[in-house]
């Protein structure tokens, strides 16, 4: 999976020259991401759960995030 974040607020990609190739690059990124088919059963299962936690509107959890789960389910100290 490809996750990616840009915050261009105080930044004007056009003054740089690299708008054309920044596009480009972006729309080959996200047409990347949302055309992932998951190729095993455990992985069409996993991503199941994951759009139906985007769908429910609650955000993914971070690696930290889940590590910490883990951890506190386990009983175990990080």
């Amino acid at each position: 999976m490809i996750s990616t974040s840009i915050n261009l607020t105080h930044f004007d990609i056009s003054e740089t020259g690299f708008e054309d190739s920044f596009m480009r690059s972006a729309e080959s990124i996200w047409q990347e991401a949302i055309s992932y088919k998951p190729r095993t059963h455990l992985g069409q299962k996993l991503w199941g759960i994951r759009e139906r936690i985007i769908a429910s509107g609650e955000p993914l959890l971070t690696w930290e995030e889940i590590e910490r789960e883990i951890f506190a389910e386990r009983g175990e100290k990080e």
